[in-house]
């Protein structure tokens, strides 16, 4: 079983990958640091029961809609287009985040610095693919012919 100590020098290799001087575990057994100017914040939970590391991205600000959720859900399925992440809701404030656990053994292999700039990039390009779904959703209801097939009496 991976402890704090082993946790902490995983923490530092992450840290020279993103250009920080050091990452380290506070008492709770978490840390965070914020990237593209703090516009996207990254969570890091270490999880001993599970010999892991939680990883939670807020990204930047996305207005909700039912359909920005379906399209959330329709990622999480298989994780078609997250690799690997799910789409989750803060509990608190409802923010959308995504999430991802990384195991003892990516972590022995050097693979949590790849996973967090993952989740940075679709931190970065979910926002705008969301508003452009909710456009495109807007834009077909506009055009969609009526039930009459567009006759009138």
């Amino acid at each position: 079983m991976i402890d704090a100590a082993y946790i902490d020098t995983v923490l530092g290799e992450v840290a020279g990958a993103i250009g920080l001087s050091t990452l380290k575990l506070d008492d709770s057994g978490a840390c965070a640091f914020a990237v593209d100017d703090g516009a996207i914040r990254v969570d890091l939970q270490f999880q001993p029961r599970f010999g892991a590391i939680d990883i939670v991205v807020w990204p930047g600000r996305i207005e909700l809609s039912e359909t920005r959720l379906d399209a959330m859900l329709a990622a999480n399925f298989c994780w078609r287009g997250t690799e690997g992440a799910t789409f989750g809701l803060e509990p608190l404030s409802g923010t959308p985040v995504l999430q991802r656990r990384c195991f003892e053994h990516e972590l022995a292999t050097g693979r949590l610095p790849a996973a967090i700039e993952r989740l940075v990039r679709h931190a970065r390009t979910w926002p705008k693919h969301l508003a452009s779904i909710e456009t495109r959703a807007a834009d077909e209801q506009r055009v969609a012919p009526r039930p009459s097939g567009g006759l009138r009496a």
